[in-house]
């Protein structure tokens, strides 16, 4: 089944979707999330970052294809040897539990207090890192978010969101925005969201502590993060230092699976 369209009219769901845009992007924001000529938000792939080494994502609004999922159509959401960069997820990890996602999104759910059946009231989760947006696309498939930004600076990554997005009839009707930009400078405005999920991905930012401080200023105060990250890279001091000093407190480690860590954090 389809998912329902948000509950929020299409012209307040533009409206508030670029007003979270910084002053310097709100151009972008407006030309790819404002109304088209039939009244919908138009759901061009926004690109906020100054530094585009990756190659364009095609220039095209959003396709609202109609109808269910087509039969036989499988979501990419594991790792697979053509990119390793989309599929988060390593092969020995998705061995060891069948639908290790569902388990990431029942925790991230769970953390964010908003595991309940009624609809989130205005507030808005980040997929940081997002590869191709399969927490993103749950979320907003939830119908428990306002807005859902899904973030990640890659083309391809961005270009596999949009095509699993569309392929599941989920989209900016649902709330979800699609945005390539670095996490080190986000084009969002102050305490704009009240979640963050960072999936495995802390350990390819080049630089951790302005990631982290950006994730912490655009959280709303008592917005809350959780992400995950190999353990071989990190020692749990060095995590849990690396949130303090970004202003996160209630910082908890934990170690759902081998060899990743799930840290949380309180802005």
């Amino acid at each position: 089944m389809a998912p329902k369209a948000n509950a929020i009219p299409q012209e307040k769901l533009a409206q508030e979707a670029v007003a979270a845009v910084r002053d310097e992007w709100q151009a972008e924001a407006q030309r790819c999330w404002g109304l088209d000529g039939d009244g919908l938000v138009a759901g061009f792939v926004a690109t906020m970052m100054t530094a585009n080494n990756d190659g364009p994502v095609e220039e095209r609004p959003w396709r609202r294809l109609p109808g269910e999922p087509e039969a036989g159509y499988q979501a990419p959401a594991l790792y697979t040897r053509e990119d390793q960069f989309i599929y988060y997820h390593t092969k020995k990890q998705a061995r060891e539990s069948p639908d290790v996602c569902a388990k990431d999104y029942a925790m991230a759910m769970t953390y964010f207090g908003v595991n309940t059946e009624a609809q989130s009231e205005g507030k808005v989760v980040l997929d940081l890192g997002s590869g191709d947006a399969l927490m993103a696309r749950r979320f907003a498939q939830s119908g428990r978010f306002s807005l859902v930004y899904a973030i990640d600076r890659g083309s391809k990554q961005i270009e596999a969101a949009r095509h699993a997005a569309e392929q599941e009839r989920t989209g900016p009707d649902q709330g979800l925005f699609l945005l390539r930009a670095e996490l080190e400078n986000l084009p969002l405005r102050d305490a704009q969201a009240d979640f963050a999920w960072w999936g495995l991905g802390m350990h390819l930012v080049k630089d951790k502590p302005a990631a982290l401080q950006n994730i912490a200023r655009v959280l709303r105060p008592g917005g809350r993060l959780v992400a995950t990250t190999p353990s071989q890279h990190f020692m749990p001091e060095q995590i849990a230092k690396l949130l303090t000093d970004a202003g996160f407190v209630q910082i908890a480690l934990k170690v759902p699976r081998s060899n990743v860590f799930t840290v949380q954090g309180i802005k």
